[in-house]
């Protein structure tokens, strides 16, 4: 059996469909774009299960960034949560407990480098560090991130346990080319009780040792009585690997990284060529 007559007959079994949002369904400009949102809208009033799987937070994600109708679950933070959209309800919670999420963002909070949490809340809040709001502003800001002027210069830590709450995500932006090369082992040999994963070029981001887009699908699925077989997941970085390791049918977008591409049974367009829709039309008859 050929690449393509496997493809098919894998597509044949699948009911639940998880998706990645940024750098996947999403395009370099941040846009779900009306030929994806069509195409996923129609496997929903099928009567697939589609399970947006991301970085983001729940809230606004189904209704203001997708425009979807009928998606009863959401991944988010990155695994942090798996969130009934119907009643708001969280199925699955994982967060990094307070004292330690403390102890590692000032340990990743030195010069040159930008750490962040997200607090524990329906936005997923980032706050974000700083040794220089200069150097925040020219090197890592973006629409979207905290403004300059309300960076944190000093302990971030303290800012964690002054809240109190355990943290469902931590990051650290760095400048130096070796960032993945030093921080990897370092979080790998000091902090056991955390997973990391490359999140962009130069950001890596922990959730608590337990947590992962692919843990947080497992325990979705297993409660929904759905099998891996009956699983295709949709992913580009990292924090998709596991995810697409787990499902029956794991597609990489062409500018996925390396690792994942090595992992996927297929490979698909780039999300700027809205490749999720490609794929979707071609295998599941999407149009």
């Amino acid at each position: 059996m050929n690449k393509e007559m496997q493809i098919r007959e894998a597509a044949r079994s699948i009911r639940l469909i998880a998706l990645d949002m940024d750098g996947t369904c999403l395009s370099t400009g941040k846009e779900f774009t009306p030929r994806t949102r069509r195409a996923v809208q129609t496997l929903i009033d099928r009567g697939y299960m589609v399970v947006p799987s991301t970085g983001r937070s729940f809230r606004g994600l189904v209704d203001k960034v997708l425009g979807l109708q009928g998606v009863k679950y959401v991944i988010s933070a990155d695994g942090a949560f798996v969130t009934d959209c119907a009643s708001g309800e969280q199925l699955w919670k994982q967060a990094i407990p307070c004292s330690l999420a403390a102890e590692i963002v000032d340990e990743l909070l030195v010069e040159g480098n930008c750490t962040y949490f997200n607090r524990d809340d329906w936005e997923c809040t980032h706050i974000m560090a700083c040794t220089s709001r200069e150097f925040y502003r020219r090197h890592f800001w973006r629409p979207g991130f905290t403004k300059p002027e309300e960076v944190i210069t000093e302990s971030l830590g303290k800012h964690i346990l002054m809240e109190g709450r355990d943290v469902p995500k931590l990051g650290v932006f760095f400048t130096r080319p070796d960032g993945f090369a030093f921080y990897e082992p370092l979080v790998e040999d000091k902090y056991p009780q955390v997973s990391h994963f490359r999140a962009d070029v130069n950001l890596l981001e922990m959730t608590a040792g337990n947590t992962s887009k692919g843990k947080a699908l497992r325990a979705l699925a297993e409660s929904l009585g759905i099998s891996r077989e009956e699983i295709c997941a949709f992913g580009d970085n990292g924090n998709d690997i596991e995810m697409l390791e787990y499902a029956g049918l794991g597609i990489a977008m062409e500018n996925a990284i390396p690792q994942l591409k090595e992992r996927a049974d297929f490979v698909t367009g780039t999300n700027d060529e809205e490749g999720v829709a490609c794929f979707l039309e071609q295998y599941f008859g999407a149009l």
